[in-house]
């Protein structure tokens, strides 16, 4: 159900107290369900992503009001079996959209750029997406496994007046990390106006 029908959708429900409510809907707080439902509705929010569908998503939860540690280790559980769950304050949720929830379209569209510069170049489109896939993946397993720091890790590629400087160089004049900002704060306000709800800093 997408956010901006949920309204209606929730009203035509009956909730009992002792049901759990589990939402994946963007922006949409525990207190607009249950000014929806009931007033004491037991509700998880939950963000998770579209790589759930090869079991290697990755699912923010957070745990309101009325849920116990046994309930919430459940959901815990649930999300866990299709990737990796992770535990989020609720006055997060929102925040936390773009960092795991809309991330793979960014990171799709990064990869377009790499896969069109290599078809410009006449390489084999099979190959390339092959090749920049396997480099994601693993450049992820450094970010979670190496032990090294996302600084680190880029210096150990970089070589003074190498060929990886040189493209770094082209990524911060175009401030990349300051687009990056911009995009997931844009990110985050939708979900803040989606809810109706205001965003402060």
């Amino acid at each position: 159900v997408k956010p901006q029908v949920l309204g209606g959708v929730l009203d035509a429900l009956t909730i009992r107290r002792e049901q759990v409510i589990i939402s994946i809907c963007a922006g949409i707080s525990a207190e607009f369900i249950r000014s929806h439902t009931i007033p004491d509705a037991r509700i998880i929010l939950c963000m998770p992503n579209t790589p759930l569908m090869l079991g290697l998503g990755a699912t923010a939860l957070a745990k309101c009001d009325g849920i116990t540690d046994a309930e919430f280790a459940i959901a815990m559980q649930m999300f866990a079996t299709c990737g990796i769950a992770e535990a989020i304050p609720e006055n997060k949720m929102r925040e936390i959209i773009a960092v795991n929830s809309s991330s793979p379209a960014f990171l799709y569209l990064y990869a377009k750029g790499f896969l069109d510069y290599a078809k410009s170049e006449g390489l084999d489109d099979g190959a390339a997406l092959r090749l920049f896939a396997q480099a994601m993946i693993g450049s992820a397993k450094m970010m979670t496994d190496s032990g090294y720091s996302i600084d680190e890790l880029i210096k150990m590629v970089s070589s003074p007046g190498g060929t990886t400087l040189a493209g770094l160089d082209q990524l911060c004049q175009g401030d990349l990390t300051a687009v990056v900002d911009r995009c997931c704060n844009a990110c985050t306000q939708r979900a803040y106006e989606l809810a109706g709800a205001e965003r402060k800093k």
